[in-house]
């Protein structure tokens, strides 16, 4: 398993303050799960056979609606509110969960997603975690974005990245242009590292304030690395 510095972050829940993602952030910074997939169990064709082990781990397959069309070549699905589960796929192919964003906030409501984490690393055999997403919001002032882009221009920063890509969107009127969106991108979203950087007020049309989302998405190695911390952060 490949290493990489990274200070442990701590992952704090709480029940939704929307049905949007991350939008439930109050006026403080922290880090949250944002994404988690993973494969575990067995190569079933019925996932009613490890029905009470799929309730441990805080899914409710009565609530899951079975669609008609599987992913990833898996041949079923079972969707609720963000959250999937992927099974009868091909030989060796074992079950697949997802939670997106909502998937996560909605999870939260009743339980706590670094100790599902944690259980899956130390609990239980043959888990592979193929995405976590993290996300963090800035609303202390702190820093804003015009600071970070010029701290950029400077090459004020440490990073093992090469390069990095800064997009601005525009509204063009008659006589004037004005910024709606800016973003800044480290990696490619294919890479196992990707981090996204944007103005979320501007993103929410509030020009006044300042709010800075990061995003991090972790894939393959990084995310099993990743899992590794989050599970020892909770010991």
């Amino acid at each position: 398993m490949t290493s990489h510095s990274f200070k442990s972050p701590v992952l704090k829940t709480a029940p939704p303050y929307s049905n949007t993602g991350v939008q439930r952030t109050k006026e403080k910074n922290e880090i949250i799960c944002d994404w988690l997939e993973y494969t575990g169990l067995t190569d079933l064709v019925d996932v009613d056979k490890e029905k009470e082990k799929i309730k441990d781990w805080g899914f409710n397959i009565k609530k899951m609606k079975a669609l008609e069309t599987g992913l990833f070549g898996y041949k079923n699905r079972l969707f609720f509110n963000g959250q999937s589960i992927l099974y009868n796929g091909n030989y060796g192919m074992r079950v697949h969960f997802i939670m997106s964003g909502k998937g996560v906030r909605h999870y939260e409501t009743e339980h706590d997603t670094s100790k599902l984490i944690k259980t899956l690393v130390y609990d239980e055999e043959n888990i592979n975690f193929s995405r976590i997403d993290l996300a963090m919001d800035i609303k202390d002032e702190s820093i804003d974005f015009k600071t970070m882009l010029e701290y950029l221009y400077a090459n004020n920063l440490v990073t093992r990245f090469k390069q990095y890509k800064y997009i601005v969107e525009k509204e063009i009127s008659d006589d004037s242009q004005v910024t709606t969106g800016e973003s800044i991108y480290f990696g490619s979203k294919s890479s196992d590292l990707f981090i996204r950087i944007y103005d979320k007020a501007k993103e929410q049309d509030n020009f006044d304030a300042n709010w800075i989302r990061i995003e991090i998405v972790y894939k393959r190695e990084r995310a099993n690395t990743l899992a590794l911390y989050i599970a020892d952060e909770k010991k």
